[in-house]
């Protein structure tokens, strides 16, 4: 059964839902940060995405994949997973399960399948649907209401991806992304395409069969070239001579969108068990190199095999951890180092609410899973546990850092030579600074001219107060300013943190006052 404008009412309704390339973020995860808390910080980012939306649905692969019996050479040339992301795998197939979030997995289908069926599904009558995930396949899913949310990779920046910027980004509409796809082929999934003919040519391809109002398949192709009254352009002569390893790609790009999924039970509200995250004491898992085979879960893995395990090396002799970084076991608190920072999930899980019921931020952020959140985010921006609950507010549910943590977290950065305050008054704010690949310094200047073109700023606060805008003007365009300029010179460091004066929002103290 799927949701439709007849039955509608027996499943919730969501106006913003999010579907989610797990493989794809684990990945990245694993290979842009510290291995070991690959697992934590996956969850840590789900866990801020979920914020953002009414509902997430988390979608996983499942090989062997039906495309690997129509090309047996499909991504068959990736490489085994090392033995600690197998470990840092299977703990996040538990951290799943903890969570409670929905898991969409069916057996054959990798996750853009699922997503590409669960999008054009709730697409049908949900206002707004958000795919995270890079691969471009996911473009052929973007309709007026789907969009494409390409997560932000080293120096590459988060993009929001609708019809005119799938456009703008491959010069075709997502409905014929297919076609433009075959013919380019994909390295990274081993899809042949059609050699000699890259994002240009396979562009210029398309554009012809649109304007001879042609089908946008290799159908469309034969039906062209059967008409053509001169002889095709270079492009087509390609075709010509790969017109096999055409057809087969085509099929191998196609997302299908008829996966056998029962999409209402997907829209069930996730439970909420108390998120004991890592391991208890008596179930803590075995190392990364005593991983067994059959432990080994595939929920983000690509191959179709289960990778052969290497023997256990012998044990090596380690020096006592120094006292600064000492695991300590303190009963009411969980398991902290010598600085007092919770170890893991579970850890952070109990310090959140201990920190809540003690009342020192329980009305700034609300809730324990706020403060857990805060502390998530944190973690994976590599500041200390004080530092942001400090330098975060939860502003209309959502972790937002504050301008003085952003500037920080600029000046922290190992490619930061300066970051300083220019000159500034009630009507203007410049800030410099200099990036140290960057071959001059980066001044940037906000002013009242353009604060007054954001009419959040100027709004009423809910209980009736000018808006500090009007208040203090200078210090909104001091903020603001210096919170633009780092994360335009340091996207990894802010990680597209937004402070609270850019969204024309007040915090809680600056409300409380």
């Amino acid at each position: 059964m799927t949701a439709t404008a007849e039955n509608l009412e027996l499943v919730p309704a969501y106006d913003r839902i999010a579907l989610v390339d797990l493989s794809a973020r684990f990945k990245q995860t694993f290979h842009s940060g510290e291995p070991s808390t690959a697992a934590e910080r996956t969850m840590a980012e789900l866990t801020s995405i979920s914020a953002d939306v009414e509902h997430m649905i988390i979608c996983a692969d499942a090989p062997p994949y039906k495309r690997a019996a129509v090309f047996p050479d499909y991504k068959a040339h990736r490489e085994e997973p090392t033995q600690q992301e197998v470990y840092q795998k299977k703990l996040l197939g538990r951290l799943l399960k903890q969570r409670g979030w929905p898991v969409a997995k069916v057996d054959g289908y990798e996750a853009d399948d699922v997503i590409a069926t669960l999008a054009r599904i709730y697409g049908q009558w949900c206002p707004e649907v958000l795919i995270l995930g890079a691969d471009k396949d996911l473009a052929q899913c973007i309709t007026a209401n789907v969009l494409q949310i390409v997560p932000a990779s080293g120096e590459r920046q988060t993009a929001r991806r609708d019809i005119k910027g799938c456009k703008q980004k491959f010069k075709v509409l997502p409905e014929h992304m297919r076609l433009y796809q075959a013919l380019c082929g994909d390295k990274e999934d081993n899809v042949p395409g059609v050699r000699g003919i890259g994002a240009s040519g396979a562009a210029t391809i398309v554009d012809q069969l649109v304007e001879a109002k042609l089908p946008v398949t290799p159908e469309g192709m034969v039906e062209f070239l059967a008409y053509a009254k001169e002889a095709p352009p270079r492009p087509w002569s390609l075709v010509a001579d790969h017109w096999e390893q055409l057809r087969l790609s085509f099929v191998l790009v196609t997302l299908d969108t008829n996966v056998p999924l029962d999409a209402d039970a997907l829209l069930a509200k996730p439970t909420r068990p108390e998120p004991t995250l890592m391991p208890q004491p008596e179930e803590t898992p075995a190392p990364a190199n005593e991983v067994t085979e059959a432990e080994f879960d595939p929920i983000s893995d690509n191959r179709e095999e289960k990778p052969a395990l290497p023997p256990k090396p012998a044990p090596v002799a380690t020096e006592p951890a120094p006292a600064a970084t000492a695991i300590v076991k303190v009963k009411e608190w969980g398991t902290v180092d010598g600085k007092l920072q919770p170890t893991d999930l579970q850890s952070a899980w109990q310090i959140s609410k201990m920190l809540c019921a003690s009342g020192q931020y329980g009305k700034k952020f609300g809730t324990a899973e706020a403060v857990f959140a805060v502390l998530m985010r944190g973690r994976e921006l590599g500041i200390s546990a004080g530092t942001a609950l400090l330098g975060f507010h939860v502003i209309e549910g959502k972790p937002s850092a504050s301008a003085d943590l952003l500037r920080a977290l600029a000046e922290g950065d190992p490619n930061c030579e300066y970051f300083m305050l220019v000159s500034s008054d009630d009507k203007h704010a410049t800030w410099e600074t200099k990036h140290k690949k960057h071959p001059r310094p980066k001044p940037f200047t906000y002013t009242i001219e353009q604060a007054l073109l954001v009419p959040e700023y100027w709004k009423k606060d809910k209980w009736g107060n000018d808006p500090n805008w009007v208040k203090r003007p200078e210090d909104m365009l001091i903020k603001t300013a210096g919170s633009k300029l780092a994360r335009l010179v340091y996207p990894r460091a802010c990680l597209g943190l937004y402070c609270a004066e850019e969204m024309g929002l007040q915090t809680y103290e600056e409300a409380a006052a």
